[in-house]
């Protein structure tokens, strides 16, 4: 009776990943919470930032130059188990569920009812689990472990069940490394493209003058 009767869980694909990783989240979980209460929040123009769903990503990025809702320091007190510290990822549970940022700041933040807080043990590499959720792979993991028809959502359970891989902490460590150092890489070519683009734009525009002279 307890069983999700999803079709999904029949897929061949989900099946496949769900015996080779053989771990689950909550093996790395310090705590994770959510207030389903807050709500009907009187925001600020500024005090502390307040991260929701709208604020991660498809990458799973969360832009620290973006604009926030914030709330006072009284109300942030109230919902203390949903502060964030630095590398807690942020997990939106509601609605478009699956995003999973992670937080790269040591100012004080909090989070809406729509995102769950994860914090994890220290052996376990923030940044890998964070390079993980946002793969393909995962994202089925977290689709075929959600509920609801008209909104998704996705329980503690749910959440605390996703099968993960999880090596050695020194493992965790090389491979978050080499993956950052990749996404460097990637954001430099970008960065050249544009300026390669600008190049262009600036030679276009030069001919067009020399045609109207």
């Amino acid at each position: 009776m307890g069983s999700r009767l999803d079709p999904q869980s029949y897929f061949i694909g989900i099946a496949n990943i769900r015996n080779k990783f053989t771990h689950k989240l909550q093996e790395c979980i310090l705590d994770i919470y959510r207030y389903p209460t807050f709500f009907n929040i009187s925001y600020k123009t500024d005090g502390i930032r307040i991260i929701k769903g709208e604020n991660i990503d498809s990458y799973g990025n969360i832009d620290l130059k973006q604009q926030f809702d914030h709330i006072d320091s009284n109300t942030h007190d109230k919902f203390q188990r949903t502060q964030l510290f630095y590398n807690d990822l942020v997990f939106t549970v509601r609605g478009l569920i699956g995003k999973v940022g992670i937080y790269k700041s040591t100012e004080a933040a909090n989070i809406n009812a729509n995102v769950i807080k994860i914090r994890l043990k220290n052996n376990v590499n923030a940044d890998f689990l964070w390079y993980f959720f946002n793969t393909s792979i995962a994202k089925k993991l977290i689709e075929n472990s959600s509920s609801g028809q008209v909104q998704k959502t996705i329980t503690v359970k749910d959440i605390l069940n996703i099968p993960i891989p999880l090596p050695i902490f020194e493992k965790q460590n090389e491979i978050a490394e080499n993956i950052q150092a990749i996404r460097a890489k990637a954001m430099q070519l970008q960065k050249k493209a544009r300026e390669v683009q600008e190049k262009v734009k600036m030679e276009v525009e030069r001919e067009i003058e020399k045609a109207e002279n």
